[in-house]
């Protein structure tokens, strides 16, 4: 049985050093891209994040589980970059992890996700 990893192990030292060269580099790449094609700088989406914020089920209007179709105001905090992302995208919808998200409502004030069908 594996022990578990702490910080200071040499491999989680290196990948948490690549993590943070390679967040330097998109932040670069975004900066160069907002002064040349402002509308193609590539949101930050963090899956576990968006999957964490308080998703309302339709059916129950409670908390939803995993494998519901759920919704939430798009001004929730912690839904910013989704926003820019679905914004950005040329059907207005975003597949990302295990669901599909895109805007609903008469003035497109929620965000909505869907399970995907795999």
């Amino acid at each position: 049985m594996a022990q578990a990893e702490t910080p200071e192990d040499p491999l989680v030292k290196v990948v948490l050093a690549i993590r943070e060269g390679l967040t330097m580099i998109v932040e670069q790449l975004n900066e160069v891209l907002a002064a040349y094609a402002p509308e193609t700088v590539i949101p930050r989406l963090d899956i576990a994040a968006i999957e964490g914020l308080e998703w309302i089920s339709y059916q129950t209007k409670k908390a939803a589980q995993r494998s519901e179709s759920a919704w939430i105001f798009r001004t929730t905090p912690g839904a910013e970059e989704l926003v820019k992302a679905i914004e950005a995208s040329e059907n207005h919808r975003v597949e990302l992890g295990e669901y599909d998200y895109g805007f609903s409502g008469p003035e497109k004030q929620f965000i909505a996700r869907r399970p995907r069908k795999v």
